[in-house]
């Protein structure tokens, strides 16, 4: 092991959301393509079953089974369930031999960083001591904007849901659903991403991003609305130094076009970006948007760097840009749609939009809300929470902003 991954490991190990750091050596780059894409079996990898095994620590394993396999120029995309437990998986394999992903297990979440060569580190996170979901705007900041529909938990935070009156709900024609689903629909996206933000991630930003984009699309398919696609059409490093300020100012900031941002808003016109966010260094939250289904003006986001993959805050995000709201124990309101919430399944588990406090910090699953869809046998939404829905009325909308 070369000083480099030594630095690496020392360093996933001392960030306090880790747990453990399990060590791997994939096969040559040519060897893993030929099993990967379909050829005979390589080191850690079991054609015949389409499993990869990876070492969590230096005693255990855990088993992933591809699937589903998305093969580009660059590489393919692993997307998977893991054999222990039936959580889901998003591995990505680069044609220069380095593995990254994205893993749930038993109530943690592990990822896996190239560190040099053919080496790789397979790390514990606990999703309990990242950020919180949303960063709460100070008043000051808030009263800049009127714009009451962009925040996190207003009312009714930890409180059952039944004390919130439950609108009359139109079901969900099978015609229109049918007729929505049909459309595929592709929503240009583009992500910058701070200094500070880019130093303090073991992972070449490029490498995150990719892996956020590819988790997003995922989590489309596993809830049955696989024909809406994120597609990344620019990445960049912005020099902005997000010190001054909180969440809510660098928002709008680049919302505004502000210093550095006017490149910004200069590229997304260039680059058709139906939607822009910036990945940054501000512990105070995950991630924040401007609001559930802006206008085109307004279709910004950010993420705190350690949530962009590992609690898939771009894909939460992105998904308040799309219409979904946060399950009703922290978020009440009914617009734009009554039936946009988050889902929640007692303390097991909480769908994509749904807030770790409503179910005393349980796992987030990769599914958006959606009474048709089931996971591990129950149903992931109900009639009046149904972000699937919703994403599916307005994904068209949102892919002709640019």
């Amino acid at each position: 092991m070369n000083r480099r991954q030594q630095e690496v490991i020392a360093q996933s190990r001392a960030a306090p959301e880790t747990i453990g750091v399990g060590l791997m050596t994939a096969p040559e780059a040519a060897v893993s393509e030929y099993a990967l894409t379909g050829g005979s079996a390589a080191a850690g990898v079991a054609l015949e079953t389409s499993t990869i095994v990876l070492p969590i620590n230096d005693n255990d394993s855990i088993t992933v089974e591809r699937s589903r396999v998305m093969v580009s120029q660059d590489g393919c995309t692993w997307n998977d369930i893991v054999q222990e437990g039936g959580e889901s998986a998003v591995l990505i394999w680069w044609r220069d031999g380095r593995l990254t992903g994205v893993l749930g297990y038993k109530g943690h979440i592990y990822t896996v960083v190239n560190i040099g060569g053919q080496a790789h580190a397979v790390i514990e996170v606990d999703p309990r001591k990242m950020p919180p979901d949303h960063a709460v705007a100070s008043a000051k900041a808030a009263e800049s904007r009127a714009q009451p529909d962009n925040r996190g938990p207003r009312s009714g935070r930890g409180e059952d849901a039944s004390s919130f009156p439950h609108p009359h709900v139109a079901p969900f024609a099978d015609a229109e659903r049918q007729a929505l689903e049909g459309k595929d629909i592709t929503i240009d996206v583009m992500i910058v991403f701070t200094k500070r933000a880019a130093s303090r991630y073991i992972r070449d930003p490029a490498d995150l991003i990719a892996l956020a984009i590819a988790q997003a699309n995922q989590s489309f398919v596993n809830s049955g609305i696989g024909n809406i696609k994120l597609r990344l059409v620019h990445a960049a490093l912005i020099d902005y130094d997000e010190g001054e300020g909180e969440h809510f100012e660098h928002l709008y900031r680049m919302v505004d076009g502000l210093g550095p941002f006017r490149e910004v808003h200069r590229q997304r016109e260039a680059m058709h970006a139906d939607v822009v966010g910036m990945i940054i260094d501000d512990p105070s939250g995950c991630g924040l948007s401007t609001r559930v289904a802006p206008d085109a003006e307004d279709a910004y986001f950010l993420v705190h760097h350690s949530c962009a993959a590992v609690t898939i805050s771009i894909a939460r995000e992105i998904g308040h840009l799309l219409g979904a709201r946060h399950d009703r124990r922290v978020d009440p309101s009914n617009a734009p749609f009554t039936f946009g919430h988050g889902h929640v399944n007692g303390t097991k588990w909480r769908t994509m939009m749904s807030y770790q406090e409503s179910c005393d910090g349980c796992l987030r699953i990769p599914y958006w809300s959606n009474p048709r869809v089931s996971y591990q046998g129950a149903p992931t939404g109900a009639i009046d929470a149904d972000n699937a829905r919703a994403i599916l009325m307005q994904a068209e909308r949102v892919s002709r902003f640019r």
